[in-house]
């Protein structure tokens, strides 16, 4: 049974590195607090230059939208470089006037990397 249209909690233990849940609570009048994102460049630390971007049809890469961000990365230690790939994909939250992500550093085998 593909992993998709299995019963919840009954996925293999090496089948859920792939499965990412996001949850993003939206009240009536809000705007939407978070989106997907993709890093540009790496600027200091644990912080990014990213780009929204629009998820289409399975197997398409995503398309870039709107103006590049600068947005930091709870993910990684806030003392030492950073090494996230600019080909990562992640989900980016703002809160007033802050944009943060949790990307860990998984390395060019973890799946949200494209070549």
């Amino acid at each position: 049974m593909p992993i998709l249209e299995r019963p919840y909690g009954q996925h293999a233990k090496g089948d859920l590195k792939i499965m990412e849940e996001v949850t993003s609570v939206v009240s009536p009048g809000a705007r939407q607090a978070s989106w997907p994102i993709k890093i540009v460049s790496h600027v200091t630390l644990n912080v990014y230059i990213v780009v929204a971007v629009l998820i289409g049809p399975q197997g398409t890469t995503p398309l870039e939208i709107g103006d590049p961000v600068q947005a930091v990365n709870l993910g990684e230690r806030f003392d030492i470089e950073g090494e996230l790939d600019v080909r990562t994909y992640a989900i980016m939250f703002k809160t007033q006037d802050k944009n943060y992500f949790y990307s860990p550093p998984w390395g060019a085998n973890w799946p949200w990397q494209w070549s």
